[in-house]
């Protein structure tokens, strides 16, 4: 970091916020200085903050109607107000195609804001934007400048990968992130469907015949991934599923020492989404 006319080490850097969808755990957030707004749930007739209720009492009590909000735009800008500096803050958005609400809200709280804030969308979600803004921590803890900072936040949103395995394809069929007709055929003929997030939507994959090989097609992507010669930085994700997704990071970590991991528990307004019985791993490679 640069120095003052004191020759004192500043202790201003850029502030980096982002929401929880990105999964990020609190040991790892206040490790590192991230920001997280939580999202919010309304579960019948009340409202939570994501987080506030186990995945599992949101299960049980799911008959009695959900729905799923970003955080609002005075949400962001308490956050900004509260932690950011004078050299800025960094707004990671889940992938706007997915919330555009989370990404306006942050969008209207920096056009308020009385410190410079930028907002850039990761074009993904859950681990895969953790990364993204771990990333962009790590460069702004460096004392990097706010544009440098969002640029490393998109760098990083351009070559994450998120892929999960997930019980079925009803939950996301639910919400319109895939058509219907898919889901209804993979619970017919009862396959474990793969789904990847790419350029911010929902792409379902060639459906595994069980839980195993869905694992082990995982990997082999991950696998195929790799341009050799480049750092990993990579995240396993479960909902109510970590022994799985604890052996799927083991097993990259027996073939790659990674330079970043985490596991991301999916928070209740992502599994709202995507259902409870997923696991899976986010991954980007630095060849620079």
């Amino acid at each position: 970091m640069g120095t003052s006319q004191t020759g004192k080490q500043r202790l201003m850097t850029v502030t980096v916020i982002t929401d929880s969808v990105a999964t990020i755990p609190s040991g790892v957030a206040n490790e590192t200085g991230v920001i997280v707004v939580p999202e919010r749930l309304t579960l019948g007739d009340k409202s939570y903050l994501d987080g506030e209720l186990s995945l599992e009492e949101v299960v049980e009590r799911i008959d009695e109607g959900f729905t799923t909000s970003g955080p609002s735009p005075g949400d962001f800008l308490q956050a900004i107000e509260e932690h950011g500096t004078d050299d800025g803050v960094l707004i990671v958005t889940v992938s706007c195609e997915l919330a555009s609400g989370t990404y306006d809200s942050a969008h209207t709280a920096s056009r308020l804001s009385s410190v410079p804030a930028r907002v850039v969308d990761s074009r993904t979600a859950a681990g895969a934007q953790g990364l993204a803004v771990l990333g962009a921590t790590r460069c702004a803890n460096r004392g990097s400048s706010l544009e440098a900072v969002a640029g490393e936040a998109e760098y990083i949103a351009g070559r994450v990968r998120l892929v999960a395995r997930l019980d079925d394809l009803s939950w996301l069929a639910r919400g319109g992130h895939v058509p219907y007709i898919a889901a209804r055929a993979g619970d017919l003929v009862g396959v474990k469907p793969l789904v990847e997030v790419r350029h911010g939507k929902v792409h379902a994959l060639r459906p595994a015949m069980s839980d195993e090989s869905a694992g082990e097609r995982l990997l082999d992507i991950w696998r195929s991934s790799n341009p050799g010669n480049a750092r990993l930085h990579i995240a396993g994700l479960h909902a109510l599923g970590v022994e799985t997704a604890a052996h799927l990071l083991d097993t990259v970590r027996s073939e790659v020492e990674p330079e970043t991991e985490f596991m991301g528990y999916f928070g209740t307004v992502m599994v709202m989404h995507s259902g409870p019985g997923l696991t899976g791993l986010a991954w980007w490679w630095d060849e620079r």
